[in-house]
């Protein structure tokens, strides 16, 4: 059954009114009609905007339906309306279609067959109509009017004021006088001029604008023209040509509609091409965007992917479906595929770290895990992550990208398991070269300085003989040189390994160092160690010893300090050995860089030392500002007391 359609019909002619009401009745049911006979009447009910139709007669006892369309047009009422008259017209057909009228019926033989359908097509037009158009009615027009004579500009103004009241009139006296005006005023709709030169010359007025950027539209008016004139006004620029304008205002009025419609849509077109060559631009360097963009993921084998947080739905990318080895087609898009491939032993922490991040998010969410290929095989990947939050800003969406680093990860192997073996090989050579030098120190003390004693001794025995008087002024020098030899080697022996720190440890080998080292000219040598101090491993104690003696060694050697502190100290934990000199200091990074170039390794080889046995050594210094070395090492069982 179709819709009711309610229509107000204003009609003062009771027998027209009952003839519509009963041809409605008969042909067009839907359509239910409310009468009135006064325009007052019918403006109060239609702006109450609750009829599908308004249908006005021209003539009214009250006002006409001219009249009546330019209040509904001021007052902004959108409501479709057809006027019907009983005088066919076509300048009053003209003005009310340009009112706002939606049709123009005349009350002609058999009209009343054809209302119905009217009404259907303009509630239907209206219908489908944009609502920005159905707002306004009549749009008001600025118009700048170049006319010097005060009666014809009276009687435009008084004329289109009649038929077109949302038409503004501006004066010009002449054609500079507009021109200025229209350079300083673009909100102008349009110029009517006529071509009167030289006072008024439109052709002028229009190529002058032109030539100045202004696109206004132009209406050349005239009380009389020839084919030569229409001609060579269309050929200036103008918009349209009138002739006779005070006889024809309403058509004037719609022209002048009609131009700036013209024109209005003509910028619209413009403006859309312009939006339309912008668009393609930009879709093209979108579409080249787009094509880097898969070129970097494609040489970085990266895959994307993307999850709604707290549900099951999951986009992956074909380069993340390839990175396990399947096609697009077979997975699905679900976090099940993801969790069904992952390692049992990363898939709880990678949900432990999920949870703590959407907890409270920190800027650079990373993870690594592993997922099993189809192949069977499982392959490292690593995670970029970052969330989208909805209004109140709480997370709804995760997007990140996947990256394969299985062959880091193997990579990172074998470089740990090299560097093992590199440690083990150190470790092996410092423990070698430890046996090799304590080794040489006993041949030296105990063989080679035992012989030299006994060599001493008989030559001090030939002395005593029966001609020791010869004797001894011969042996005096040999004497001399066995005594700097026995000195020598005693000396050798002590620095290759002093006998303190096998057979007293630490601490005394300490001592006896900076005893040595110490005095003379050279800086002051102050040590200073818990006296509850006492044994440690072995091992430790050998690299503590050495990373002191280089320390002290390069301080002597290259520091010109005055003053020289060394630190011995333990808890239950570590032990810590500091050095520090107020010397001239130097740049850390420049002399480890001369020695992994092939220079001085005597940094590098206290870092080694106490890598090794599982401690951490730092320096700090700087020209001018004196060094300091602090090696803290671990200590698998605590110091034993005195």
């Amino acid at each position: 059954m179709p819709a009711v359609l309610s229509v107000l019909y204003a009609e003062d002619n009771r027998v027209d009114a009952d003839l519509t009401r009963s041809h409605f009745t008969r042909a067009a049911p839907e359509f239910v009609l409310e009468i009135v006979h006064r325009a007052d009447e019918f403006l109060a009910r239609a702006r109450e905007r609750r009829h599908s139709a308004l249908l006005l007669d021209q003539r009214l006892p009250d006002q006409d339906g001219v009249d009546v369309l330019k209040i509904l047009a001021q007052e902004g009422v959108d409501t479709p309306i057809v006027l019907v008259t009983g005088v066919g017209d076509g300048e009053l057909a003209s003005q009310a279609l340009r009112l706002g009228a939606d049709d123009y019926v005349p009350k002609r033989i058999g009209y009343l067959d054809a209302l119905p359908q009217r009404l259907r097509d303009v509630i239907e037009r209206r219908r489908r109509q944009p609502a920005a158009i159905r707002q306004s009615r009549l749009k008001p027009r600025r118009v700048l009017l170049v006319e010097a004579d005060p009666k014809s500009v009276a009687r435009l103004i008084e004329g289109l004021g009649a038929v077109a009241p949302h038409i503004a009139i501006e004066i010009a006296a002449t054609s500079a006088a507009a021109l200025d005006r229209l350079m300083a005023d673009s909100d102008l709709d349009l110029v009517i001029t006529d071509h009167r030169p030289p006072q008024i010359d439109g052709f002028s007025l229009i190529a002058d604008a032109r030539r100045r950027g202004r696109r206004t539209p132009v209406i050349l008016v005239a009380p009389a023209g020839t084919e030569e004139t229409v001609v060579a006004a269309f050929r200036a620029g103008a918009s349209d040509y009138v002739l006779e304008p005070e006889k024809h205002f309403a058509e004037l009025a719609l022209r002048i509609d009609l131009a700036v419609d013209r024109h209005e849509l003509a910028l619209a077109n413009d403006r859309a091409a312009a939006e339309l060559l912008e668009r393609q631009r930009t879709l093209g360097a979108l579409r080249e965007s787009d094509r880097q963009l898969n070129l970097a993921l494609e040489a970085g084998r990266i895959g994307l992917w993307s999850w709604i947080i707290g549900s099951d739905a999951m986009q992956f990318s074909t380069r993340w479906k390839a990175q396990v080895g399947y096609e697009d087609h077979e997975i699905t898009p679900a976090a099940r595929e993801l969790e069904s491939r992952c390692h049992p032993e990363d898939l709880a922490a990678l949900r432990e770290t999920l949870a703590r991040y959407l907890a409270a998010p920190w800027p650079d969410y990373t993870a690594e895990y592993r997922l099993r290929h189809k192949d069977g095989s499982w392959r490292w990947f690593m995670l970029h992550a970052a969330f989208e939050a909805d209004e109140k800003g709480r997370p709804f969406r995760m997007v990140g990208t996947q990256i394969d680093i299985t062959a880091l990860k193997q990579h990172q192997a074998e470089l740990t398991a090299a560097s093992t073996r590199l440690q083990q090989l150190s470790r092996r050579l410092l423990d070698v070269q430890e046996r090799e030098r304590r080794h040489l120190a006993r041949e030296l003390h105990d063989e080679i300085g035992q012989v030299l004693t006994v060599a001493k001794i008989h030559l001090q025995s030939a002395a005593l003989g029966p001609q020791a008087e010869n004797v001894a002024a011969k042996i005096r020098e040999p004497l001399a040189l066995l005594d700097r030899l026995l000195a020598q080697v005693r000396s050798l022996s002590l620095d290759l390994r002093p006998p303190l720190l096998d057979d007293l440890g630490l601490v005394p080998a300490l001592h006896w160092l900076f005893q040595q080292q110490g005095g003379g000219a050279g800086p002051h040598v102050h040590l200073f160690t818990d006296p509850a101090l006492s044994r440690f491993d072995p091992t430790l104690e050998t690299a503590c010893y050495r990373i002191a003696q280089e320390a002290l060694t390069n301080a002597l050697r290259h520091s010109r300090a005055k003053n020289i502190n060394v630190t011995l100290s333990a808890n239950e934990q570590h032990l810590r050995l500091v050095v520090e000199d107020d010397g001239v200091g130097f740049d850390p990074a420049a002399a480890r860089d001369r020695a992994e170039r092939g220079g001085s390794l005597g940094v590098l080889g206290m870092h080694e030392r106490a890598s090794l046995v599982g401690g951490s050594l730092s320096l700090l210094s700087a020209p001018g500002r004196g060094t300091m070395i602090d090696a803290v090492f671990p200590l698998s069982n605590p110091p034993a007391a005195d």
